[in-house]
């Protein structure tokens, strides 16, 4: 393959299959069977630079939210598990060479993956909003619920 003619979701779905001589479309969470989808989002999301999360979820039957859920699992358990991490290194090499891949010339393909790091830094960060709200909206809760308890006392 070219460096320009890059894989489809579907050539990488077929080739994980054959890999991990298995089916990423069952709905088994079997370890083998997730990690080979981890494998299957993350090496995705990181090469493919014309598919959707939508397009690369629908070739395994899961929808744009499971593939970020699971390639942001991929990332807290590779930063940890150092065996995951070697089969990652390993699976990723051999997939890179079946594809043609070429990295060192693909400007394109480094400016995806600025944008997926960019992307997740968002959706940290919106995550953390979502935190600092919830927290804001106890705090107001609970000095209201004092206010009350406050007010009834004076009145007697």
């Amino acid at each position: 393959m070219k460096n320009n003619d890059l894989p489809t979701s579907k050539d990488v779905k077929n080739y994980c299959n054959k890999y991990f001589d298995l089916e990423l479309e069952s709905r088994s969470r079997v370890v083998e069977f997730v990690e080979a989808r981890y494998f299957y989002f993350y090496f995705c999301t990181s090469y493919l630079t014309n598919e959707s999360l939508s397009k690369i979820g629908s070739a395994v039957n899961r929808a744009h939210c499971t593939v970020l859920h699971n390639v942001q699992q991929f990332k807290d358990l590779y930063d940890v598990d150092k065996v995951l991490k070697t089969r990652y290194v390993v699976f990723e090499k051999r997939a890179i060479e079946f594809f043609g891949i070429d990295l060192d010339t693909d400007i394109e393909l480094e400016k995806i993956q600025d944008n997926t790091k960019r992307f997740f830094n968002l959706q940290q960060s919106r995550d953390h909003y979502k935190k600092m709200a919830h927290n804001y909206r106890t705090q107001n809760y609970k000095l209201k619920e004092k206010l009350k308890k406050i007010k009834n006392l004076t009145r007697c």
